[in-house]
């Protein structure tokens, strides 16, 4: 069920207006979905710690609930989730964060309490976008971040195409502009050694290991 109101908003994504980054965490805060524009592709974006809002995202993808989303967090909140030594999590952020990278930790206690029972990881993303980096701190939570499409389909990158195919289904779209990429994040798998690449390509592997001065293996799977 979507909310009373459908927001829409254009915004300055380097330099996002304060009202308008209130209004987007408010609708955030009351269970809302928001198309967001992040630094890869445009995002359906939730409060990750709301049941229903999550289930909601998953509906309108046409996917599971059981499939986990990845989380957009600020790097300094990253190791409340991962269950991971502080220092490796710092590590892992400097180096990737923020920008293109979804890391997958073994999840805290904490974040289990608000996944699917099961599931033990949990990705984990700090996106290169000011908007995003100003909804956390407005939210004080984290948000899911995944590509706005239908499951299957490839990513959209434009307010447009995002109308097209949710249409009023969610309660919110802020146009940014369009995206200059239409790749998804590279999804980086930590919770054992050597590291995974689970999506992102050979290239990735390759920039990976010299970013991180570790061994990167890459499997090959498509699921955005």
């Amino acid at each position: 069920m979507r909310l009373a109101e459908f927001m829409k908003l254009t915004i300055e994504t380097g330099r996002p207006d304060p009202e308008a980054v209130s209004a987007i965490a408010g609708t955030l805060a009351s269970g809302g979905v928001v198309a967001l524009p992040t630094d890869t592709v445009y995002g359906l974006c939730a409060d990750a710690l709301n049941a229903e809002a999550v289930s909601k995202v998953a509906a309108l993808k046409g996917r599971s609930w059981a499939e986990p989303f990845p989380w957009f967090v600020l790097s300094e909140d990253a190791t409340r989730w991962a269950d991971a030594p502080n220092e490796t999590t710092s590590f892992l952020a400097e180096r990737l964060w923020p920008g293109p990278y979804t890391v997958i930790f073994r999840a805290t206690p904490e974040a289990k309490s608000h996944l699917f029972e099961g599931q033990q990881g949990i990705g984990l993303r700090h996106p290169d976008s000011r908007l995003i980096e100003e909804i956390l701190r407005g939210l004080a939570r984290p948000i899911i971040g995944t590509s706005a499409n239908k499951s299957g389909s490839p990513p959209l990158r434009s307010c447009q195409e995002v109308e097209n195919v949710f249409g009023g289904d969610i309660d919110g779209v802020v146009d940014g502009g369009e995206c200059e990429t239409a790749q998804a994040s590279v999804v980086l798998d930590v919770t054992e050694c050597p590291y995974k690449v689970l999506r992102g390509g050979r290239a990735s592997a390759e920039r990976l290991e010299t970013l991180l001065g570790a061994r990167v293996v890459f499997l090959d799977r498509s699921d955005t």
